[in-house]
């Protein structure tokens, strides 16, 4: 079995943006969500935002445990 590197990287300004992005291994990183802050900051946040970056990461977790029970 491989040993991988799964990184995570969050980056945010207080009103200005938001991103998570991802990326396994020496690969490139992926973006998972990213928003401007655009006056619906807080509206989308705890309906779209914080949720989809939680169900990512479980969904990660899921991944690395269904791999090393394996």
């Amino acid at each position: 079995m491989a040993e991988h590197t799964r990184l995570i990287k969050i980056t945010y300004e207080n009103n200005e943006s938001f991103e998570m992005e991802t990326k396994l291994d020496g690969d490139s990183y992926l973006t998972i969500t990213s928003m401007d802050e655009n006056g619906y900051f807080s509206g989308l946040w705890d309906t779209g935002v914080a949720p989809l970056c939680k169900r990512y990461f479980n969904d990660m977790l899921d991944v690395i445990g269904a791999e090393m029970k394996a």
